[in-house]
């Protein structure tokens, strides 16, 4: 007889228990928070270490193989090595009898090996007549293959009997985690939903037995199989190499591919159930995640709603108040009539006329609005941070086998923003020009307090004293009083409005994005979005050709107008030449009708609308455009210095560009790192001295008389700094002798690069002279141009301040409107869309791209204000007697524009001329409105300003 082995299947076993793992975690993190839920809070600590549990876990569709998870067996098969390849040993009798359960050829051969055993016996008898020394009867030998039976029984045959239990373990292990998800999907339904609270603890309880009873089914089988698989060996041992168990059913081939047969079902199962498990993962984690968004949304809109509470309570009430309580002081005066009653009068215009404005402007530098909108700006940047696309198979739900193919790549970003996102930014869109109409609503207030105090007074002033007049003026105050009243009440409305605004767009996300995300809804809108999507690029390929086409055949049109354009002015540039030109007639009151009209449309505005539109740089990001691609190239210029290059920078751009706006986020993107310095040069200088005298106010701490002093002294600084100078065309005049400023610039750049990165901007015009004839460019590493804006950035520009302002916008059809065909056809709000982009591509026209210029002309296509509705046209007027204008008119204005404006001595200087003769003629250009005076120089008006740089081009001053 052969050695007994201790057969291992420790370590099988020690696998496949660690399968509990997961469900051991579920189980204890449901058994943490049981006692804290509902509490919303616990439930999102839950939720976030259910998502840290799943990050590991069941994260891939494909399976490791089961052969490979228990290292193909290895454990069990080295546990095999002490048996023996081959031995020889007799039969038992038993081997040569028929038994019950033989079969019937199994039977045959029996009884025939028995003759054979006999016949032999007798042959022996018969010699043992002859032999001295006699054989005894002994039944034959037979060939135990002891390794190859080992492995049959031990490996083999305990995966046959592996595979039941195990298939049992996976099926309850899937059935299990469905219960887990079933309780997980209750809780969020109560929690979310106001759905009935599940029966948390029976159910854990039930979990815990029925996971309890596998682990004590598997220990059973493993504590059981090795001694049933020890008789099954002993019982083979007898038989191997015999009859019944012939040597050949333990050849290497066919115990391989037993071993793949017995394999293959467990594969199949384990491969499966994993599949079945990783689906139901997977869409647990794109719950968590939508979760993660709801917690999210809700926690902002608390935060904001919370920030916007304390801004009004602390800023805004408290101001308000004060207005309420002084008017009330003053109406209590009135009441008392006292002596001085004029006094109190001018004291209550006085009060009012600087107390109003400065509430505007507390109302429109407010973050009300930036609180508002925060939440769902804070949900937009969340989606993006989701991930791109789960892998989703809807079999997992509907009780059918979950194939390889079953699963398909479900874009869920894309889901999120497109049908969830969008829809709820449109809904919310009603929402913002509601809040946006109560703040309008409070600035009206404010001036019809305004308007209605001053009014009153300068009644009772202008009537006199009279007792009818002293009460006309008291009734006045107290109604004033009211609307300061009515404004308190309206700042605690409007904390109302925004939270029960939020809170309605917080709980239909929430709805939404569960319902949305559900196994049976995400099956069907992926389908169906897939299908819309094709659909929509079909569509956008269409288009795309077609405003193709429209695009060729606008720009060949345009370019037969400027072609027309061209020949014009040049045609009339030589019968000017040739002395045959109509004497000039002068400017047409139209212009002088049209600026007039411009500032009274201008002054009728609401004081807080013009602020919204004024031409002041930007430092917060409320109603920034981004200006990725000019911010990238200053950053990049950074980087170069920083590395020890030679990296100034200059920012080129029209005037109102925004050069001061991208200046201040780049400085706010640096400031952490480097100390940064910016100035303005906003006079000419042109001298020496002050050069000298500028850059001791950049350096203050610094003491010098000369250039190389300042050098010395920038070189000894013992920090490195950045400096922006802002307007260095500020630095020359077009004169002989007068660019040694701009040269002394380019030389202080180069002599201090090591310690100072310079930055430094230029009018667009003036930077074209400069380059013409100093080749400033050469003297800059970046050279950055402002692109030009389209006309939906400048649409977006607009309206983003717009919308702050609460009111309605009517867009009215321009003078000689010649509609496109099928226009009366349209319905009023397609009419009103087709107007508006028709007003935006003109603007854009006017406009080329300037913000600023773009703003102006906004203001100036406000025709009238009723309620709470701007009504808006387009005002044309011709600009034909620009082609009329003298040489030295063109010439005046040439010099203004590349100088960014110019004084009177400044452009005597520059066109040598006596001041006298200068400020006649720009006198003469300012009653014309051609010029506009501001702090004393002479700028051109902005109404004119593009389509006199047009004229200016087309004659060549300009390129």
């Amino acid at each position: 007889m052969g050695q007994k082995i201790q057969t291992n299947y420790h370590f099988v076993e020690k696998v496949i228990a660690a399968s509990f793992e997961t469900e051991d975690k579920l189980l204890a993190l449901f058994d943490q928070y049981r006692k804290k839920l509902p509490d919303s809070e616990a439930y999102a600590e839950l939720s976030r270490k259910l998502a840290v549990l799943f990050e590991t876990r069941l994260v891939d569709v494909q399976a490791v193989p089961f052969s490979e998870v228990m290292d193909d067996f290895q454990a069990v098969r080295r546990s095999l090595e002490g048996y023996r390849e081959l031995f020889s040993e007799n039969q038992a009798p038993e081997r040569f009898h028929v038994v019950a359960g033989d079969a019937f050829s199994l039977r045959l051969k029996k009884n025939g090996k028995r003759f054979l055993l006999k016949l032999d016996w007798l042959m022996t008898g018969i010699a043992n007549i002859f032999r001295k020394n006699k054989s005894a009867k002994t039944y034959w030998d037979h060939q135990v293959p002891e390794a190859a039976l080992a492995e049959f029984v031990f490996l083999d045959q305990f995966l046959n009997q592996l595979f039941p239990q195990y298939s049992r373990l996976l099926h309850n292990r899937e059935d299990r985690l469905r219960q887990f998800y079933e309780l997980d999907r209750q809780l969020e339904e109560h929690l979310f939903l106001m759905a009935d609270w599940p029966d948390m603890d029976e159910k854990l309880d039930n979990l815990r037995e029925r996971m309890a009873n596998d682990k004590a089914a598997l220990t059973d089988f493993f504590a059981s199989v090795g001694a049933e698989l020890e008789g099954r060996f002993a019982d083979l041992r007898d038989k191997a190499g015999t009859l019944e168990f012939p040597v050949s059913r333990l050849s290497k081939e066919r115990l391989a591919r037993l071993y793949q047969l017995e394999l293959t079902p467990i594969e199949t199962t384990h491969q499966q159930q994993h599949r079945v498990c990783f689906a139901l993962v997977e869409h647990w984690r794109l719950k968590l995640h939508n979760r993660k968004l709801i917690f999210g949304m809700q926690a902002s809109r608390e935060q904001n709603i919370s920030d916007m509470a304390k801004q009004l309570d602390q800023n805004m009430q408290p101001a308000f108040q004060e207005l309420r309580d002084k008017l009330q002081a003053f109406s209590e005066s009135l009441e008392a009539e006292g002596d001085d009653t004029e006094k109190d009068s001018f004291e209550i215009k006085s009060f009012v006329a600087e107390r109003v404005p400065v509430l505007i402007n507390l109302l429109v530098q407010s973050k009300v609005g930036y609180f508002f909108d925060k939440p769902l700006l804070s949900l937009e940047h969340a989606i993006q941070s989701i991930p791109e696309a789960r892998q989703f198979a809807a079999a997992a739900f509907q009780e059918k086998r979950v194939k390889a193919t079953s699963f398909r790549t479900v874009k869920v970003r894309q889901l999120m923003q497109e049908a969830i996102f969008q829809k709820l930014k449109e809904q919310f869109s009603a929402e913002q020009k509601e809040f946006a109409s109560r703040i309008q609503q409070l600035t009206k207030n404010l001036d019809e307090i305004q308007h209605a105090l001053e009014y009153t007074v300068d009644y009772f002033l202008e009537q006199g004293e009279a007792e009818s007049n002293l009460q006309e003026l008291a009734e006045g105050v107290k109604r004033a009083v009211r609307k300061a009243e009515e404004n308190l009440n309206r700042l605690a409305e409007l904390r109302e409005f925004a939270d029960g605004a939020l809170g309605k767009i917080s709980s239909d996300f929430t709805r939404r994005t569960l319902k949305y995300f559900q196994p049976v809804w995400l099956h069907h809108s992926e389908k169906v979005n897939r299908r819309q999507a094709l659909i929509r690029e079909v569509k956008q390929t269409v288009l795309k050709y077609w405003r193709l086409t429209l695009l060729l055949c606008v720009k060949g049109i345009q370019w037969a107008r400027n072609m027309y354009v061209l020949s014009s002015d040049k045609y009339f540039n030589l019968k000017n030449l040739l002395g045959i030109a109509p004497q000039k007639e002068p400017i047409s009151t139209e212009l002088s009708n049209y600026l007039s009209e411009t500032r009274q449309a201008i002054g009728r505005l609401p004081l807080m609308y013009q602020k919204l539109f004024e031409n002041t740089p930007l430092t917060e990001e409320r109603f920034y455009m981004p200006r990725k691609a000019e911010l990238d190239q200053l950053t990049a210029a950074f980087e170069s210095w920083k590395r020890g290059n030679f990296a100034p920078a200059c920012l080129v751009g029209e005037q109102g560009s925004g050069a001061t706006t991208v200046f201040n986020f780049f400085i706010y993107s640096i400031y952490q790192e480097i100390a940064v310095g910016h100035f303005f040069i906003r006079r000419n200088r042109y001298t020496e001295a002050d050069f000298l005298d500028f850059f001791r106010e950049v350096f203050p701490s610094l003491t010098f008389d000369d250039f190389d002093g300042l050098v010395k002294g920038i070189n000894g600084l013992p920090e490195q700094k950045v400096i922006i100078l802002e307007n260095i065309h500020n630095l020359f005049i077009r004169k002989n002798g007068a660019f040694g400023n701009l040269r002394l610039l380019f030389k202080l750049m180069s002599q201090t690069n090591r310690k100072i990165f310079w930055l430094s901007s230029c009018f667009l015009y003036s930077w074209k002279l400069l380059d013409y004839t100093l080749d400033i460019s050469g003297y800059f590493a970046y050279v950055v141009e402002f692109e030009k804006s389209s006309v939906d950035l400048l649409r977006e520009a607009i309206l983003k301040r717009h919308l702050v302002s609460g009111f309605n916008l009517t867009f009215l059809e321009p003078e000689n409107f010649s509609p496109k065909r099928g226009y009366q056809k349209l319905s009023t709000e397609e009419k009103q869309k087709y107007l508006m982009d028709v007003f935006f591509d003109d603007l854009w026209q006017h406009a080329q791209g300037n913000i600023n210029l773009a703003f102006i002309y906004w203001l100036r296509a406000i025709v009238k204000v009723e309620d709470d509705r701007l009504f808006i046209q387009q005002k044309y007027l011709s600009f034909q007697f620009l082609n009329s204008l003298k040489t030295w008119e063109l010439t005046s204005l040439h010099g203004i524009l590349v100088h960014g404006g110019l004084t009177a001595s400044e452009h005597a200087a520059v066109f040598n001329l006596s001041e006298e003769e200068s400020a006649h003629q720009l006198m003469i250009l300012d009653d014309d409105g051609l010029l506009d005076l501001q702090d004393g120089k002479y700028v051109i008006n902005p109404l004119l300003y593009r389509t006199l740089v047009s004229r200016l081009k087309s004659l060549n001053f300009i390129y």
